[in-house]
């Protein structure tokens, strides 16, 4: 007994001194690889270091071991990370200027250069001689879409762990097209901090022109000067949008002609996002109802559910729109069936006509759409070679009952491909241990 009170009493002494957990003030950090941890502000270093770079939530972004918290198998760990092997990232305000000499004078809308958003991690930074530091950012998708960015930082906007806050875009309405193949310089005829390599060209807004050259805002933020013989209005002389990025969606060698049923007017620009890129525009045969409204904004789905491209348009489709039937499976149709043998068996016309014509199976494939009460509204069966048994599965297959169909929190009409035989495949037999 007297050894059970003693350890209850080390425990609780224990827990008394243990940090509780911590409460979460909004700052993060970036842990490189081989960053050491451990289970106390003081203690000895884990054996095993941190072994992937991840950004995390910092709980004492001042002490000279912050406090983080894991997440492993459902337990919530309090540790400690060694503060040199956090990345430096940019703090509120950063800027990479084009040159040295910009760096040391106020930086304001029209000024060349890119606001870095905050917690940009630095991967490849130099101290220079006059106390900044240069550094490049690289971003690519492939050996033909490439950014590279390369200027100047004040140490004043780098540190350790940063306060986390939505990025919030200025409106971005572009007006011209840059090629694919740019650079943006500091100055007109100055010298190039941003290059970008790709074979589509890009939105941009145009701020000012001087001396055969336009400073230009980029989606991502970066102002810069270009040359004006290379850009081009966003809209051609009819009203269609250049070949942006995505260009293959739109043909202005054959200009489209409307159907009639477009729910939004043909060569109605298309975005990733509210205030976001053109992407594209609406070309013949849309007929894409709205999935989302926000204020004059309307998000479209595009494609089927199990691969949706999500565009934005600032116009909404207007009057009754054409119905979206989705494809399902034939697992996700039987999921629903009411009443009706999914088998269909060869009834005594069919049974006739097999014997007669030597054939000992009936197979038969067919589409079968359904509205949004659960009501067959087609069949459509592709010849089974036995006339008599395309005419049985037509007729039974109109008799079969289902629930409605809700996806995505919606009554949706569907059609689904089923095939059918008899006598049915046997099942694999199982195997032997």
């Amino acid at each position: 007994m007297a050894r059970i009170l003693t350890c209850l009493v080390l425990l609780a002494s224990s827990l008394a001194s243990a940090d509780p957990m911590p409460l979460w003030h909004g700052h993060r950090a970036i842990i490189t690889p081989g960053a050491r941890v451990a289970w106390s502000r003081d203690g000895a270093w884990l054996a095993q270091p941190r072994e992937t770079e991840a950004e995390v939530d910092i709980y004492d972004e001042d002490a000279a071991r912050p406090q983080l918290i894991d997440g492993l198998s459902g337990a919530r760990l309090v540790r400690y990370v060694e503060r040199a092997k956090l990345r430096d990232v940019s703090l509120p305000g950063a800027v990479v200027y084009p040159s040295a000499a910009a760096a040391r004078r106020p930086f304001g809308d029209l000024s060349p250069g890119i606001r870095l958003p905050d917690g940009q991690g630095l991967y490849d930074a130099v101290p220079t001689k006059d106390g900044l530091l240069k550094v490049t950012y690289t971003w690519s998708s492939s050996d033909d879409n490439r950014l590279e960015i390369t200027g100047y930082l004040r140490p004043s906007a780098v540190g350790k762990t940063y306060r986390y806050r939505a990025i919030v875009r200025p409106e971005f309405l572009a007006d011209i097209t840059l090629p694919g193949n740019f650079k943006l310089l500091d100055a007109p005829g100055g010298a190039p901090f941003l290059v970008r390599t790709t074979r589509d060209r890009i939105a941009a807004i145009t701020l000012r022109r001087a001396k055969g050259y336009t400073l230009v805002r980029l989606y991502l933020g970066a102002v810069g000067w270009v040359e004006s013989k290379d850009i081009r209005p966003i809209l051609d002389s009819d009203g269609r949008y250049d070949d942006l990025e995505m260009s293959q969606i739109l043909d202005h060698d054959a200009p489209a002609k409307a159907t009639g049923d477009e729910t939004l007017p043909i060569g109605t620009p298309l975005l990733d996002a509210i205030d976001g890129q053109v992407i594209g525009a609406v070309a013949e045969g849309f007929e894409v109802r709205p999935a989302k409204r926000a204020g004059a904004w309307c998000r479209y789905d595009l494609g089927r559910r199990h691969n949706r491209l999500q565009v934005w348009a600032h116009a909404c489709a207007s009057g009754s729109s054409p119905v979206i039937v989705e494809d399902i499976t034939m697992q996700e149709l039987e999921a629903n069936r009411i009443s009706g043998d999914p088998g269909l068996v060869p009834n005594e016309a069919t049974r006739a006509e097999m014997q007669r014509d030597g054939k000992a199976q009936a197979w038969a494939t067919f589409k079968i759409c359904i509205d949004v009460a659960g009501t067959i509204t087609e069949v459509t069966v592709r010849s089974s070679k036995i006339a008599a048994y395309d005419a049985q599965v037509n007729a039974e297959v109109r008799a079969w009952k289902f629930r409605p169909f809700v996806l995505e929190d919606r009554a949706t009409p569907v059609c689904s491909m089923v095939a059918t035989r008899y006598p049915p495949v046997p099942p694999r037999p199982a195997r032997t241990p």
